[in-house]
């Protein structure tokens, strides 16, 4: 292959990548939108915790699924008795995630495997940590 064929080859690469990527983001801003817009962030309440535990808590640099989109290790999880705290971390924020705070009553879960759980909140499906949703809320919550 001569110089001219090399380079020609690595712009068509590096330009169909940029073109997956970026609409991989661009479908994932979606449901982050709407996930923000449907569920702006409060502020965590402390006190009594989910399941009667003792005060709020949570874990950082957790992974979740919004939609099609894994998240892994991009948003800080809280849980306090009216909700669930997700907090995202810079990357998140790029891909323009804003804090957002589910009330339980919203959720509507759908199942739990391989220690998450998925449920449907504001007509986005997400999946999360088991620890950081009740098992009370299984077939209880609503949309």
């Amino acid at each position: 292959m001569t110089t001219g064929q090399i380079v020609t080859l690595v712009v068509v690469i590096v330009l169909v990548d940029g073109m997956v990527i970026g609409s991989l983001f661009s479908m994932a801003r979606g449901s982050l939108k709407e996930l923000s817009k449907a569920f702006p962030g409060v502020a965590v309440v402390d006190g009594e915790g989910v399941d009667g535990g003792q005060g709020s808590g949570g874990k950082r640099f957790c992974s979740i699924r919004v939609g099609m989109m894994k998240l892994g290790s991009c948003v800080h999880i809280t849980v306090d008795r009216d909700h669930l705290h997700l907090e995202p971390t810079r990357l998140a924020r790029w891909m323009g995630l804003s804090r957002v705070s589910i009330p339980w009553g919203r959720m509507k879960v759908t199942g739990r495997r391989w220690g998450q759980v998925s449920f449907s909140a504001g007509g986005v499906d997400l999946s999360v940590p088991n620890w950081a949703v009740p098992r009370a809320l299984d077939g209880a919550g609503k949309v």
